[in-house]
């Protein structure tokens, strides 16, 4: 064979090899996870989404959330599913969402939706613990917020305590806090002062000024909390 034939075909064989490793490498990033089959029984509890039972959904977002992220594929039907007339499919599908990581807009607001509104507490209990899992902390301080100003006191309640929590992103909802400090509720008072406490150095002037003038509070709890607060704004 003539040397320049060999040395020819040699360079067209190396060529082509890197041209077939450029292809595979395309695919695998065009197409991640495409070399997995998925599991006939994932398919099986996806289909089962559809059922007219409720309590067939449920079982199918519970047993699908214990493949974690390889039943992401369920995200979508999971957030339609958080509008089930049934509580115990929306818990379900707030579970399969946490633990498939499926953190998208769509999942967000419908989560956050229910943290605000939701009327069963252990959902709405469970879906401001999602926001927190799944590091939504402006979803979750917005639905912390709209809670401060609802007309059941337990609520409020809740809200404060809520955001008490948030830490810096508290900041959002000074407004309600402000309004919080003047609640009837002595529970709402220490909350809301200890949340614009957390909030630090972001705190407006007005909510210092605000938390000076509730160190006389006749609530000891409120007045300690007070306290803190502004040493804490310091």
């Amino acid at each position: 064979m003539n040397p320049s034939n060999s040395k020819a075909i040699s360079s067209a064989s190396a060529t082509c090899r890197h041209t077939s490793l450029l292809f595979a490498l395309f695919i695998a990033l065009l197409l991640p996870g495409c070399g997995e089959k998925t599991s006939p029984t994932v398919l099986k509890e996806i289909e089962a989404l559809d059922s007219p039972s409720a309590e067939a959904r449920e079982d199918a977002l519970l047993h699908l959330a214990d493949y974690k992220e390889k039943a992401k594929q369920a995200g979508p039907k999971a957030v339609e599913l958080l509008s089930d007339d049934s509580a115990g499919v929306r818990a379900a599908a707030i579970k399969l969402i946490v633990t498939a990581k499926y953190d998208t807009d769509e999942a967000l607001a419908g989560i956050g939706a229910l943290a605000s509104e939701e009327k069963d507490e252990d959902v709405r209990s469970q879906a401001l613990d999602a926001l927190k899992g799944l590091g939504a902390d402006k979803e979750h301080a917005k639905a912390a917020a709209k809670l401060l100003v609802s007309k059941e006191e337990r609520l409020r309640e809740l809200g404060a305590i809520q955001l008490a929590e948030a830490g810096g992103n508290a900041v959002s909802a000074e407004t309600e806090l402000l309004a919080g400090l003047k609640d009837k509720s002595a529970y709402v008072r220490m909350n809301c002062a200890m949340a614009i406490g957390n909030i630090g150095v972001d705190a407006s002037d007005g909510a210092k000024k605000q938390l000076e003038a509730l160190k006389n509070d006749k609530e000891e709890m409120v007045r300690d909390a007070v306290k803190e607060a502004l040493g804490k704004l310091q």
